[in-house]
């Protein structure tokens, strides 16, 4: 009996081992991969699978006109997320802008859209508050266009559309691999939309420089000259969302650029006032029904884990 109760006794003291060691382990890789955050059920449970359409009907194909589902509000990467009447990660605007508004559209990737940060906290959105802050009572607004994962290439095909929201600047901001891979072709039709509508582009690479071996002409080009972002500037380990330090930097840099490149900004502007946008375009849009899939959030830490890394790993790969 004596020596059973001894077996006893150290198979209990094995499995406690065991299981503390796990809960080392699982907290170790919690921490690794999202921080303090990984020991928030709220916070893992706000990471979506992959995919996983709950913001946008066309997530992998973003359009211009309503890129995002209308009203909807949620908890998303660790983050309030909300969108407003008319399908933008912003506060509410007007689609008809109001007279002496000068109206700057941001059409971006998922920085942009500020994944991760509340609304008030991106780049653009602290860019039109110092913008609203300068002296001469001129009203700013700068209208968040954001999708992610943007497709660069469809966003410049379907430039026109911009004109829906009446703009007086349109700013295009990417990272620099997909602004340094536009074609001459691309590029000509930024130029041939900035003449006809007189409304500025401006090409902003959110990271590293763009290379001048095309001819811009009049678009003008700007890096935010952000060096490489650490991992504790990212919103958390696992993911290569910028925090809203970040944001601030690049909100200085493009602020700045602004207001040094305003002169010419202002000669550029002259934008016809009347949106353009096909018929049938909108049309389309406002019939098409939204199709997308429900939240539904994980229950699993190590699923939630394993998918983030693997999620990772194919962008490393594909970048």
């Amino acid at each position: 009996m004596k020596r059973l109760m001894q077996s006893a006794i150290k198979i209990l003291v094995i499995l406690t081992v065991i299981l503390i060691h796990t809960l080392l382990a699982e907290a170790l890789v919690r921490y690794e991969t999202f921080g303090v955050g990984g020991f928030s059920e709220k916070l893992l449970e706000s990471i979506p699978i992959p995919n996983q359409q709950i913001i946008s009907d066309r997530l992998e194909n973003c359009r211009i006109i309503k890129p995002l589902i209308p009203n909807r509000s949620l908890y998303y990467k660790a983050e309030v997320f909300e969108t407003n009447s008319i399908g933008l990660r912003d506060v509410e605007y007007n689609i008809t802008k109001d007279e002496g508004v000068f109206r700057i559209l941001i059409l971006g990737n998922s920085v942009s859209l500020g994944v991760g940060v509340r609304i008030n906290e991106t780049y653009h959105s602290i860019v039109e508050e110092k913008l609203n802050q300068r002296p001469g009572g001129k009203r700013y607004e700068i209208l968040n266009l954001g999708c992610g994962p943007a497709n660069l290439s469809k966003n410049i095909n379907d430039i026109n559309e911009t004109t829906y929201y009446n703009p007086d600047m349109l700013i295009i901001s990417d990272s620099h691999t997909n602004i340094n891979s536009l074609n001459q072709t691309q590029i000509d039709r930024l130029k041939q939309y900035q003449k006809n509508y007189g409304v500025p582009v401006i090409l902003v690479s959110q990271n590293f420089g763009i290379k001048k071996n095309k001819d811009f002409g009049e678009i003008m080009t700007v890096s935010l000259n952000v060096t490489k972002i650490n991992v504790w500037e990212l919103i958390y380990p696992a993911d290569s969302h910028p925090d809203k330090y970040v944001h601030q930097k690049y909100a200085k840099r493009l602020y700045d650029y602004l207001i040094e490149n305003w002169e010419k900004i202002e000669n550029t502007s002259n934008p016809a006032g009347k949106p353009n946008v096909p018929e049938e375009v909108l049309e389309r849009i406002e019939n098409e029904p939204m199709i997308y899939n429900k939240f539904k959030p994980k229950n699993s830490f190590w699923k939630s884990y394993y998918l983030e890394k693997i999620q990772n790993k194919t962008a490393a790969i594909l970048n």
